[in-house]
């Protein structure tokens, strides 16, 4: 976060990159936190601020540290507490071995849960509780996972994503400007339905490191290069799907929530056929995002999104 103070001092773009560099290693940050850590690395007085970050270490500390977890008087209020933060270390965490993932990201809740307030509970289990608090919370900040490491692959069933059986459709779009990203799908009963992706997918697509959309080049302070697809670094592109939970009561939860996903063809494609590659059964999410439409184009409970490709195991 210093980082980010140093960089306006010095330069507008340094700052920028500092700034998104930032975002990605805080997954799940809440805009009205994410802020209040930036006002504390400010380097200069401004609006009130009076510019001493050194002087509020104690305040800095008190953001980024959560609160020690006895003050949480039952496993609703833990898991209220850390939810964001679990989905975002299920989806985001690196781990040396992937048969690792569920101890390593469940074990310190799961062992309060067991001696603070003498409930067991599962790696999964910890999981399906957490989503209700993410979803809830959306209506004030959206969730988010820049970069995904889970192996997360199309048709395939994942720690994070299984209690909310996910399906949607691939979007395409047209019409690529600072004021418009013209998105199309397939909706569940066939039909094409259309909507301003500019404040979905567009902040989607920004919070990876993938160029090609105009709006998200523009936010990173880069040229804007509208592209067909959003291609990363080394020109592969990606794919993204908007999706909607199946599971109730989350689906319920989850009602008018778009849920973009952006994937990429798996790395060991040499292991499918042409063909098979070339479906969504090669495909691995990178990027999760998941909020509401504030422009109110997307209308998901008219037009839900055809089961195209699907984050579960097995038939419905």
């Amino acid at each position: 976060m210093t980082k980010l103070g140093v960089s306006w001092s010095v330069n507008f773009d340094q700052y920028f990159a500092a700034h998104f560099e930032a975002k990605e290693g805080l997954p799940s940050v809440d805009e009205a936190t994410w802020y209040r850590l930036i006002n504390l690395c400010w380097p200069a007085a401004l609006k009130g601020w009076d510019g001493k970050w050194d002087a509020h270490r104690a305040e800095l500390l008190s953001l980024v540290c959560a609160a020690p977890y006895r003050s949480c008087e039952s496993t609703d209020a833990l898991m209220q507490r850390y939810a964001a933060g679990l989905l975002g270390a299920a989806l985001g965490c690196q781990v040396t071995f992937e048969g690792d993932r569920p101890e390593a990201v469940t074990s310190v809740v799961r062992s309060v849960a067991a001696e603070e307030f003498g409930e067991q509970l599962r790696a999964e289990g910890v999981m399906e509780r957490a989503w209700p608090w993410v979803l809830r919370a959306i209506g004030r900040v959206p969730f988010g996972v820049g970069q995904v490491h889970a192996p997360i692959v199309a048709g395939s069933p994942s720690l994070a994503l299984a209690p909310l059986r996910l399906h949607g459709a691939r979007v395409t779009y047209g019409e690529n400007t600072k004021f418009k990203l013209a998105c199309r799908y397939t909706a569940a009963d066939g039909s094409d339905a259309t909507f301003n992706g500019l404040a979905t997918v567009s902040v989607a697509v920004r919070d990876v490191d993938l160029r090609g959309i105009f709006w998200a080049d523009a936010s990173k302070r880069l040229p804007a290069q509208p592209l067909p697809k959003p291609r990363d670094a080394e020109g592969r592109e990606a794919d993204i799907w908007l999706c909607v939970p199946g599971a109730e009561p989350l689906a319920t939860d989850a009602k008018g929530l778009a849920f973009i996903l952006i994937t990429q063809p798996r790395e060991d494609t040499v292991a499918f056929t042409p063909s098979e590659a070339a479906s969504v059964k090669g495909h691995r999410v990178i990027s999760l995002w998941v909020g509401k439409d504030p422009i109110g184009s997307l209308n998901l409970r008219a037009k839900p999104p055809m089961a195209e490709l699907r984050f579960y195991d097995g038939a419905d």
